[in-house]
């Protein structure tokens, strides 16, 4: 099993793309804040800090390219016919997909973080970085911005799980990875959008729809947005349901891509 995952690790960063994504995001980082320098000279890193740790959904869209990229290049190019004569079962393959993906996905996690505090310091200075604001949850900056950067890994998970399922029922990688970034981008609208006609309606046994639940992506750092009381099921409830629907999305692309016909592939 560890050679299979070492094996999807080495596929990953194989690819020019994996690398390509990251230097782009930390451009794309780069490049705000030079722009936010120039136009704001008094700018601290505080300011340039929380400019920067606003590109974690960027790590969400790249991370569902990927994974698409990974489970639907098996089927364009037959190379799943090859991989399922070793002794391994279906599960075996898509689990040990799932854990590269998430192993790369960490990194690209870590080095955005990283990157944010550096191109911060860079374009304005470390001060106000290490004092607790209440602007930051109560915390330091750098302290609510690594929660903020983990709990986007954990929804990015989320979204990989859902991805899994249509790399794993189309054929197309086009099609897998237009569904993965238009769930993302239409996630927050719709969650927006259902919790109103929860609070409208009182309906609050439905606040723990997966939409919902995604709110986990705003407890933390620079972009927190106020959630209504009744709909807050609790930093630690939120986690655990965005755990289990990760979960649950994996079982159902384990069963798809376990009946899946290659014969035609």
């Amino acid at each position: 099993m560890l050679k299979l995952v070492r094996n999807e690790l080495q596929k990953i960063f194989a690819k020019k793309s994996s690398w390509i994504l990251m230097i782009i995001l930390l451009g794309i980082m780069t490049l705000s804040c030079w722009v936010v320098a120039a136009v704001t000279p008094k700018a601290d890193g505080v300011v340039l800090f929380s400019v920067t740790t606003s590109f974690n959904s960027f790590v969400t869209i790249f991370a569902v390219v990927i994974a698409a990229i990974s489970l639907t290049e098996e089927f364009s190019k037959n190379t799943i016919k090859i991989l399922l004569t070793r002794p391994y079962s279906r599960g075996q393959v898509l689990f040990s997909k799932l854990v590269a993906i998430m192993i790369y996905t960490l990194c690209l996690s870590l080095v955005t973080y990283a990157g944010s505090i550096l191109i911060a310091m860079l374009f304005g200075n470390a001060n106000g970085l290490t004092t607790v604001s209440k602007d930051w949850q109560n915390l330091t900056p750098l302290l609510s911005g690594f929660y903020a950067t983990l709990n986007n890994y954990v929804v990015t998970l989320f979204y990989i799980g859902l991805v899994f399922i249509f790399a794993g029922g189309f054929r197309s990688l086009g099609l897998a990875v237009t569904m993965g970034v238009g769930l993302i981008w239409l996630g927050s609208m719709a969650s927006s959008l259902l919790s109103g006609f929860i609070i409208w309606k009182k309906l609050f046994w439905l606040k723990w729809n997966p939409l919902t639940q995604l709110y986990l992506n705003y407890r933390f750092g620079s972009a927190v947005i106020p959630i209504e009381d009744k709909l807050d099921v609790g930093y630690w409830p939120n986690l655990i349901a965005v755990l289990v629907y990760t979960l649950i999305f994996y079982l159902i692309a384990n069963w798809i891509f376990s009946k899946r016909d290659i014969s035609y592939s």
